[in-house]
């Protein structure tokens, strides 16, 4: 068929079978209207050819809206090709992007390029933008009113400002120009304007957006349903034995893209054929509303020289992992916009072109304006260990966040030797290069500058890593300008090579050209760095390092140093003279220079498991000269430890800082880098009088000497024992791995210790000496009530009177406090800058009959300001030294009840006999749905395990476990605790006043970090609304909060941000307003800490957890108790499949709306476990989780909840999911729906929060019951939460999946409460239609479970078929499979499933079950 204008709106076109063809002739304008167009079964579309352009303008529209009735599966508003043609060749202009030659200014009506153009009078261009994030360097639109050459004459005047700088290193031109590009093109494809979008879109003119209005918020209904931006697509579907073929050239795609639905890009290529004969060229892709051009599972299409242009999301996408050989050349990406209903990815930081699959070749793109510029997003599955094919000639300037970003590791597989990254540059970036992990991988000739955060940054390297013949700028232009923070970020873990690179412009200290171990924290690192043949211009701030023992950077040829092979390292006291420190090498920390003759070992010395309460490691050389190694979870090399640099030949002492250690000393050690006429001897000091000893190395036992061990006449590990000055040596030799084991013999003495230094005290008028005017204690009086009081630094002051109540009192130096008797401190406010607040200490702390009130007089408005740079709020402890309070009381901080009490009672029995003191005030937390019924009540008296209370209860608790038919017992007992103490830090005025332990720097360089360690401390009407009552922020030493209480806060109780290994043990966090405790960071420790009542913040639209650690890197969770939070128990991130230690474990959810719960960004990018949880007596879920990975859900306790686990997995596309690469395992668990402690009239209440979130509640049971498991969802669709509730999809998922249970109990589905109330084990959603995952069970078993209380399945819903994408044609489908029969006690295997439904799937078929047993289960009418 030949069409020429004009035509009326067609519903729909299809060009199909019997080769219909469908062409445009000329001469145009040529224009065709549709709904959808489709072309399959040879079917073809052509405008013109490739040897005779199309040169007259056509356009094809495509009509729809979100009412538009969709065509499974391409939705509505497409054009799609299956199995037939697509070729249009429009005209192609012989310059698609070139650069300004000159600035051009705002209110311009010229531009010069570097290049004449073959563009037209009326196209349409845009002009990049050459700063970062500057409002006035924007990209902008221009029209073309004439061409002279290389001058573009514009129609209006242009809005910014587009400068054009230059900069030359080593000869190089590193250029500085804004990008401009042809928009135009004479073939449009595009899509209609909804009424929505244009509603919108002059709303959003109203209010000064952007072009488009894409970068305004969403109305929620428009967030729901994706209605205002509904752009057309081109779909082309192509596989092997129906391959299509798609030969595009000079077509503009404008107003494409559809939001909220997965894979509807302006234009996706899917399938698995081979494309070698297709290609998109000279293309133009504007305005689409989600991704510009995404590919799946193709090879061998060729994408050149097209331009992106203002897209939502990523430009370009390989999506699957599976594309190879596809050629992506020459194309400009330029101004995308993060929105939402795309990918976590998205919404944050867009990249201009994303690739899953490296086998692929990237050359001479451009990205501008974009969050990152190349994404490589590469699956430890597979494409991870994939070859990369080519990566050159690539351009990223102006991205907000990256050049260049490969994610999470890239270990090709490439036996000719390492892959490249080759001419790679990146300007006016937040950062240029960042590769997360990789081996077997070279970066060469990277130009980067004009960058804020680093140059090139390698955060670990597992081999054969380097970065060769490249050249960073810290800065251009003038010294007055930003300059990159570092040029060169060297790997945490392993080596680096790095070579024939340039460095210039690193002359501010706030920049450093090689800065090492990136991404470390204190007491990691340790790994050398190779150097050679590198240059630095310009550049006074060489190396830094960020603390002590963090590298050593090797100098092969003597570029860096002057001196072949010598090393450079951080300073500590430990190096030996010859070490010279040079102001090159680390300005802060101090780096020294030593000779290659000197050899040295990392050390990295770890325990079995993390201490209760870390401490540091002190090392004392020969000379006497010590440095102290801070405790780290993970030294890199090993968990629990810590590691440094020693020095070959040397005798070191090893001293850990906590007395008791040395009683039962038990440790593993490595040292690296041995050979030949390599050793140390290692020392300990102060050992018990008669210790027993085990040295080994490897498998040999080391022999005990009579004298010290020497090299040459000893072999490794061997040790003598000095039992007078009780000192043990041992000798090492090489690297094996050494264990010791050292311990006391019954009955041995214990040594005494030593006394205290001397210090000054407070009531002596000398101890004020030097004390300047305006401070409490001027010319050597006493500070008196109401002055500001300042502790001089190296200056120690012992309180030995009543203090007078204070204005503000700033700490330089050290306050100590008497640990034998009682004191008050009164202040409006404290501050401790480099100095120490002590109390005791943690082998002899504050005594139990003693006591100690902090009191902030937070309503005398009074700020401590007297310091520079600080402002401590009133009422508030600001911490930037050291805090370190500690005391003896309690023993225990918190128990269980022994027995279940009743309302009325006055008496209660606990599982631990108790230290507690009468008048205390206890918390026992809800044994019900209700949080709000936990009690605070007063003690009276103790007498073991009985406790007396002042007042009578007023709920139930219960105290006594659930047992199990097969012996086990579940403990469900309310928890008990004591919230007073004898330290109180309290502030006159409730919900005023915080300590927040932070890190600053002042105006000379000085840090200065707080370390905040507590024992049994109780914080009383501190954290003000929205804020906290202990805060953590920026933090890397080791803090610790232990058996302390917060209650009274009207804010959160503990919060940490950009911290490291935080530990909190055995704290009662009760009554928040917020989290009781929320972490982000890394490495904290939580241990056996209790939460109770956490409540929601008005107006907060994100749920409230009690425990919320999901944004923490590493944390450990061992016995910890969130007892009734308004929401949800525990937020988590769950932990990586692979890792062989469980960091989780014993921790219990009860009392909330959700026990357990991950949601999108939570999880890991292959597999999440979770593991480890008791989750009872929750409203509505005991565990839920919506994930973007596969789940494998082991060692999980679920009992009285609603619904005892609701499990959605989103895939990125169908095949992902039933395929295997996304699957659902429950192992080891037990589902109980009614336990023996459930009481049917005080427990099953509706809480407080069930009204605020009704809409929220899970799908109902009709037999009134719980449910052990809602059945699995696989979705390619994206939870709609807060507008749908957690367990709806707002579309039919249609993905097939598979949930598999092994060794999993179901036990107490019965009646439950009522006569005819019964509980279910697996229950599918009421919306939940189509075809449903399969579950499989292997030794799993239903105890004592009629027939009927095993499945149930809702009838397929009618309801909601306002919208299309809500509903789902056809009945139900659903599979279980009994492998073994275990399950359901028949004769293996034995299949389940809804009644008449006999439409098994291929999927289901393949299953690996060859026989059926059919069973019918209770169908729902």
């Amino acid at each position: 068929m030949a069409f020429q204008p004009a035509y009326p709106l067609l519903q729909g076109f299809s060009a199909n079978r019997s080769g219909g063809k469908l062409v445009f002739t000329g001469p145009g304008p040529v224009e065709l209207h549709a709904h959808y167009i489709l072309i399959s079964d040879g079917g073809e579309l052509r405008v013109g050819s490739s040897t005779a352009r199309f040169h007259h303008r056509a356009r094809i529209y495509l009509y729809g809206s979100l009412h538009s009735p969709p065509l499974f599966p391409y939705g509505a508003k497409f054009l799609a090709v299956r199995n037939g043609t697509l070729s249009i060749h429009g005209w192609v202009p012989k310059v698609t992007f070139t650069y300004l030659k000159s600035s051009a200014l705002a209110n311009d009506l010229r531009l010069v390029l570097q290049k004449p153009v073959d563009w037209e009078p009326g196209d349409e261009i845009v002009v990049g933008r050459t700063g970062l994030g500057d409002a006035q360097q924007q990209e902008e639109v221009a029209i073309i009113e004439s061409i002279n050459n290389t001058e573009l004459y514009l129609r209006s005047p242009l809005r910014y400002s587009h400068n054009v700088g230059e900069e030359r290193v080593n000869g190089q031109s590193l250029p500085l120009t804004a990008v401009v590009a042809l928009l135009s093109r004479r073939v449009v494809v595009q899509g209609n304007v909804t009424k929505e979008r244009i509603s919108h879109v002059r709303e959003c003119a109203e209010a000064g957006g952007t072009r488009g209005g894409s970068r305004c918020l969403y109305k929620r209904s428009e967030r729901q349903l994706g209605s205002r931006d509904l752009g057309a697509v081109v779909i082309v579907e192509a596989f092997q034995g129906a391959t299509s073929q798609l030969q595009v050239e000079g077509v503009q795609f404008y107003h494409m893209g559809q939001a909220f639905w997965q894979q509807r890009s302006a234009l996706t290529v899917a399938g698995n054929a081979q494309m070698a004969d297709s290609y998109i060229h000279g293309c133009c892709f504007l305005d689409s509303f989600g991704q510009g051009l995404h590919l799946t599972g193709i090879s061998n299409l060729s994408v050149d020289s097209n331009v992106f242009f203002n897209i939502s999301g990523h430009g370009l996408l390989l999506g699957s992992g599976l594309e190879k050989g596809n050629r992506i050349r020459n194309n400009i990406v330029i101004g995308l916009s993060a929105t939402d209903g795309l990918s976590n990815i998205e919404t944050l930081s867009p990249a201009g072109i994303y690739i899953r699959a490296p086998a692929n070749h990237i050359e001479g793109n451009t990205v501008c304006a974009a969050g990152y510029g190349y994404f490589f997003h590469l699956s430890p599955e597979g494409p991870s260990k994939m070859p990369l094919l080519s990566f050159s000639e690539n351009t990223a300037h102006s991205c907000t966040r990256h050049g260049l970003l490969v994610y999470p590791e890239y270990l090709p597989d490439s036996p000719n030797g390492p892959v490249q990254f080759d001419s790679f540059t990146v300007w006016s970036s937040q950062g240029g290069a960042q590769i997360f992990s990789s081996s077997n991988l070279k970066l060469q000739n990277f130009r980067i500058y004009a960058c804020t955060d680093f140059g090139i940054d390698i955060m670990e390297s597992l081999g054969n890593t380097a970065v060769a013949n490249s050249v960073l700028v810290g800065h251009i232009g003038q010294k007055d300008n930003t300059c990159m923070s570092a040029g060169l970020k060297t790997p945490k873990r392993f080596q680096l090579f790095i070579s024939n690179t340039a460095f210039r412009n690193f002359d501010m200290s706030t920049c450093t050209a090689i800065r090492t171990c990136s991404g470390c924290y204190q007491g990691q690192g340790g790994f050398t760095v190779s150097l050679e043949h590198l240059t630095f211009t310009n550049s006074p701030f060489q190396v830094s390092f960020p603390f002590p023992h963090a590298a050593i950077l090797e100098d092969l040829d003597g570029s860096v140093t002057g001196k072949e092979g010598s090393r450079i390292l951080p300073f500590t006291d430990i190096l030996v003279a010859s070490c010279t420190t040079s102001a090159n090498f680390s300005q802060a920390l101090g780096g020294s220079v030593c000779s290659k003759d000197l050899v040295f070992h990392r050390m990295s010395l770890y325990l079995r498991e993390a201490p209760e309460t870390p401490y540091n490691l002190t090392v004392i050389d020969s000379r006497n000269k010590t440095t102290t190694v801070n405790y780290v979870p993970d030294t890199l090399s090993d968990l629990h430890g810590w590691m440094c640099l020693l020095l070959d030949k040397e005798t070191y002492t090893l001293t850990f800082d906590s007395p008791s250690v040395i009683k039962q000393l038990q440790y593993s050690v490595t040292f690296s880098n041995f050979t030949t006429g390599n050793y140390l001897l290692v020392e300990h000091k102060d050992l018990p009088a008669q210790p027993e000893v085990v040295v080994s190395c490897g498998k040999r036992t080391g022999q005990p000497l009579q004298s010290l061990p020497s090299y040459g006449h000893h072999r490794s590990c061997d040790w003598y024992l000095d039992s007078t000055l009780r000192k043990l040596t041992y000798l090492v030799t090489g690297a094996d791995l050494i264990q010791l084991e050292l311990k006391e013999k019954e009955g041995a003495p214990s040594p005494t210790s030593d006394p205290s230094d001397s210090v000054l005290k407070w009531s002596h008028p000398e101890t004020w000496k030097d004390v300047e005017k305006g401070w409490g204690g001027f010319n050597c009086s006493i500070p008196g009530p109401g002055e500001d009081v300042i502790i001089l630094p190296n200056r120690t002051i012992l309180v030995d009177t009543d203090l007078p109540p204070l204005r503000g009192l700033y700490i330089l130096g050290t306050l100590e406090f008497p640990t034998n008797s009682s004191n008050v401190l009164s202040a409006a406010c404290i501050v401790v800058v480099g100095g120490t607040l002590n109390v005791g200490s943690f082998q002899h702390p504050l005594e139990r009959d003693s006591k100690l009130l902090i009191l902030l007089r937070a309503s005398e408005g009074i700020y401590c300001d007297h310091l520079e740079e600080i402002n401590v709020h009133p009422g508030s402890i600001g911490v930037y030294g050291k805090v370190q309070i500690y005391s003896s009381y309690p023993g225990k901080s918190w128990t269980h009840l022994g027995a279940s009490v009743a309302p009325g009672n006055e008496r209660i029995l606990v599982e631990d006999e108790v230290d507690w003191r009468p008048e205390g005030d206890l918390v026992i937390s809800s044994s019900s749905y209700e949080a709000h019924q936990a009690e605070l009540v007063t003690l009276k008296e103790v007498s073991g395990h009985i406790i007396t209370l002042h007042e009578r209860l007023i709920h139930r608790h219960v105290g006594h476990p659930h047992d199990i038919e097969d012996g086990r017992s579940i403990p469900l007992s309310a928890e008990v605790g004591l919230l007073t103490r004898n330290i109180q830090i309290k502030s006159d005025v409730p919900c005023t006043g915080k300590i927040l332990v932070g890190h600053f720097t002042d105006s000379s360089g000085r840090e200065f970090e707080g370390v905040l360690q507590l024992l049994n401390i109780e914080f009383l009407n501190v954290g003000p609304p929205q804020l906290s009552a202990i805060e953590f922020r920026n933090v890397t030493q080791r803090s610790s909060v232990v058996s302390s209480t917060i209650h009274g806060s009207c804010g959160v109780g503990i919060k940490a941000v950009m911290s490291n290994g935080i530990c909190l043990h055995d704290n009662i966090v009760f009554n928040t307003v917020g989290p009781g405790i929320d972490l982000e960071g890394k490495n904290h420790s939580l241990i056996r800490n209790l939460v109770i009542l956490s409540r929601q913040p008005e107006g907060l639209l994100n749920w409230v957890a009690g425990i919320k650690v999901n944004l923490v890197i590493g944390v450990s969770l061992y016995g910890n108790v969130v007892a009734g939070s308004e929401r949800i128990g525990f937020h988590i991130r769950g932990q990586e499949c692979l890792l062989d230690v469980d960091y989780c474990s014993e921790n219990v959810a009860h009392s909330n709306l959700h026990g357990i719960h991950l949601y999108r960004g939570d999880g890991f990018q292959t597999c999440t476990r979770i593991t480890g949880f008791l989750s009872y007596k929750n409203y509505d879920y005991g565990l839920m989780f919506h994930l973007g990975s596969s789940v494998i859900i082991d060692s999980v306790v679920l009992v009285d909840n609603t619904v005892g686990l609701m499990p959605v997995i989103h895939c990125l596309y169908a095949k992902q999911c039933y395929t295997g690469k996304r699957l659902l395992e429950l192992r080891n668990s037990t589902i109980v729906a009614t336990s023996s402690t459930f009481d049917c009239i005080r427990d099953r209440i509706k809480p407080q929060a069930a009204d605020l979130t009704s809409r929220h509640r899970p799908p109902y049971y009709l037999q009134r019951g719980r449910a052990g498991i809602l059945w699995p969802k696989f979705t390619t669709v994206t939870s709609q939460r807060p507008d749908s509730p957690w367990h709806r999809i707002v579309r039919c998922p249609k993905v097939l999946g598979l949930m598999k249970l092994k060794d999993v109990t179901f036990t107490g589905f019965t009646k439950s409460c009522h006569g005819e109330d019964r509980d279910v084990c697996i229950m599918s959603d009421t919306d939940h239609s189509g075809i449903m995952p399969l579950i499989t069970s292997e030794r799993s078993r239903m105890l004592r479970v009629n027939e009927k209380d095993e499945f149930y399945f809702h009838a397929a819903s009618s309801e909601d078929t306002t919208f299309p994408e809500k509903s789902c044609e056809g009945s139900r489908k659903a599979l279980v499979k009994d492998l073994d029969g275990n399950l359901l006690d028949l004769e293996p295997p034995v299949s389940v499933f809804p009644k008449s439904e006999f439409e098994w799937t291929r999927f289901y078929l393949q299953s690996g079950v060859s026989s059926l047993a059919f069973s019918v289960s209770v169908f729902g009418s």
